[in-house]
């Protein structure tokens, strides 16, 4: 990483905690914010992407609420020519009785209802213009009633057939999610179930930037019964132990034939045994990094910045069987 980066994308990874707690990634020459990156529960591993601002030093800090052990590994860097615009994290809704959002809008309003769709203003707050054309977010479900997904989406389009979070009755869990903005400068978050929702803008996107954003779009769905944006890597069965998928990018959905980075959400689903995922690009040795971490059974999704490879394609390395669903939410050329 250039010594003169002034944000970097990362996967934090929790492992081991004493009790169930958060951690919150900010840079180190900020105040300690009211946001958290990552949830957890008592001996859980448990993986989030980040994208942070860095401190003038080149460094971030890592406050962890409980004991634990911490890994980080570094998926890219935004240089001071970037047209990224990377802050200090700051609340913009909270919906638990008693606690804020930096700015007291949107919060204290309750449980969302099963089904529903919350609007999420983010232009005109913590510092994003209004013709702003993206926003990174970290959104956390708490407190669900029952089993259900999460999708964030442009509001002024239909729900995508994409998800950002998936969750168990009284987990809490979040993600991160690059959301292109909607009408009026909005954002929307559908929530299958009944539960709270907490999320922290983390920067922006003006209307200059070269990253293009899109409406979520299903590109790889190994389920049975279940299907991609236009047919392909749909259908084919759980993917078997220490197997490598590839799945095509470039071309796909808009994605322009020689982009280079893909902004990805991977889900996890219908483990048999505890296990880890690989995202990276086709052509090189999977690396010694993971993006998800799951348990036999689990559902789970991380969001994914990954460089594609010289064919157009990204891997992905499970070290379990497991079925995999990877969904594009935008690209840099």
């Amino acid at each position: 990483m250039a010594a003169d980066a002034v944000a970097a994308a990362l996967n934090v990874t929790v492992t081991e905690p004493a009790a169930a707690g958060f951690v919150t990634v900010y840079p180190c020459d900020a105040a300690q914010p009211t946001a958290s990156n990552l949830n957890f529960d008592l001996g859980t591993t448990i993986p989030n992407a980040v994208i942070t601002k860095l401190a003038a030093d080149g460094t971030v800090c890592i406050f962890t609420s409980q004991a634990l052990h911490v890994v980080v590994d570094v998926n890219g860097a935004f240089p001071p020519t970037t047209s990224y615009k990377p802050i200090n994290p700051a609340r913009v809704i909270e919906t638990r009785p008693a606690h804020t959002t930096f700015d007291g809008l949107q919060q204290g309003g309750g449980p969302v209802s099963a089904g529903g769709v919350t609007v999420l203003q983010i232009t005109g707050r913590a510092g994003v213009p209004a013709d702003a054309t993206a926003v990174v977010l970290n959104v956390t479900i708490t407190e669900p009633t029952t089993a259900g997904y999460a999708t964030v989406y442009p509001c002024g389009t239909t729900p995508p057939t994409a998800s950002n979070l998936n969750y168990t009755p009284g987990l809490t869990i979040a993600n991160l999610a690059i959301a292109k903005i909607g009408t009026a400068g909005t954002v929307c978050i559908f929530t299958q179930a009944s539960t709270h929702l907490v999320a922290d803008i983390d920067g922006y996107f003006p209307a200059t930037t070269t990253y293009a954003p899109i409406s979520p779009v299903r590109v790889l769905d190994t389920r049975v019964g279940f299907t991609t944006i236009d047919g392909l890597g749909a259908g084919s069965g759980a993917r078997p132990t220490g197997s490598v998928t590839s799945v095509h990018i470039a071309g796909r959905s808009g994605v322009p034939a020689d982009a280079r980075t893909a902004v990805l959400n991977v889900t996890v689903t219908n483990g048999t045994a505890g296990g880890y995922i690989t995202v990276y690009p086709c052509g090189i040795d999977p690396p010694l990094a993971s993006n998800l971490n799951f348990v036999s059974g689990q559902t789970i999704a991380n969001s994914v910045i990954t460089q594609i490879g010289a064919t157009g394609d990204v891997c992905l390395f499970n070290s379990q069987p497991a079925d995999l669903i990877v969904d594009i939410a935008g690209d840099f050329p």
